[in-house]
């Protein structure tokens, strides 16, 4: 039997439409735009935080859980951030973090590397777990992809954090609560955000 390729088409394009429905009716639910985006998070927002991400350059802090970059298929401990124009290396050892030829690494919070760099990078390191909490907070109140970081400079998101805090003021206290599993001091985090935004002017 014969298919004629005009309905052939038609079909294809009715199961495009209804597949896109179910793709809108799903953000919907999870709170996200009913805009359809040009892709979804394969890992959303809100998954255990496995990895902090710290760039070793004044300034910068990279906005993406490790899960979220592109992966390098050459090899499986690089990812790159085209928000940052920066490749990402992974590193679990003192060795590693000596020999990592990027700019920014991927510490595992579970590694005794983490433990070891601690004191070295500790403001660095805190700032961007308090980033990637406050991304979960922006979804639990109804997350958009589009109003995610959309910067690697740290005045630019301290901006955007403090900007979201002080909408949900009513909701710091349980905040602090939540954050002080990473041994976050949400109270001086948020002010050192705030000082970067007014030092910026």
């Amino acid at each position: 039997m014969r298919i004629k390729i005009g309905e052939y088409l038609a079909e294809i394009e009715e199961q495009e439409r209804v597949l896109e429905q179910r793709a809108i009716k799903h953000s919907q639910a999870r709170g996200f735009s009913t805009k359809m985006p040009k892709s979804f998070f394969e890992y959303p927002v809100y998954s255990e935080l496995k990895e902090a991400i710290l760039c070793r350059e004044t300034g910068k802090l990279c906005p993406r859980r490790w899960e979220e970059l592109e992966i390098d298929f050459n090899d499986k401990n690089v990812r790159y951030s085209s928000l940052c124009g920066e490749g990402v290396t992974k590193v679990s050892n003192i060795h590693n973090l000596n020999y990592a030829e990027t700019t920014c690494i991927a510490v595992p919070i579970d590694s005794t590397l983490f433990c070891e760099i601690d004191s070295r990078y500790a403001e660095e390191i805190f700032l961007y777990i308090f980033v990637q909490l406050m991304r979960q907070k922006m979804q639990d109140v109804g997350y958009r992809e589009e109003d995610d970081f959309s910067s690697c400079e740290m005045v630019s998101i301290a901006i955007k954090v403090t900007e979201f805090i002080e909408l949900h003021e009513e909701k710091v206290n349980s905040w602090e609560r939540e954050f002080t599993k990473y041994s976050i001091d949400f109270k001086r985090i948020y002010g050192t955000l705030k000082e970067m935004v007014s030092s910026a002017g």
